[in-house]
């Protein structure tokens, strides 16, 4: 599993991570001290976008994190866990 830690200034707008396997995890953390977004199904290569429930983007609040997982079949990235 992986971890990404976002601390910049707020305006975080997340639309691809590259280097997805099947299964691989990866936990995104908002401390960025305003909400972030992460994108559905947009960004310059296919296979390392976000696909998200109800084609919607997703508002990470500050102080919460999100886990993903690869899904290779798919080739995207699914939300699996938003605590």
């Amino acid at each position: 599993m992986s971890t990404v830690r976002f601390t910049n200034a707020g305006g975080v707008i997340l639309r691809s991570v590259a280097g997805g396997s099947d299964g691989r995890m990866l936990a995104i953390v908002n401390l960025t001290g305003s909400a972030m977004t992460i994108v559905h199904n947009t960004g310059t290569n296919a296979a390392y976008r976000f696909y998200l429930g109800y084609a919607a983007d997703l508002v990470v609040n500050d102080q919460v994190a999100v886990w993903a997982v690869y899904d290779a079949a798919s080739a995207r990235w699914r939300i699996v866990s938003y605590y």
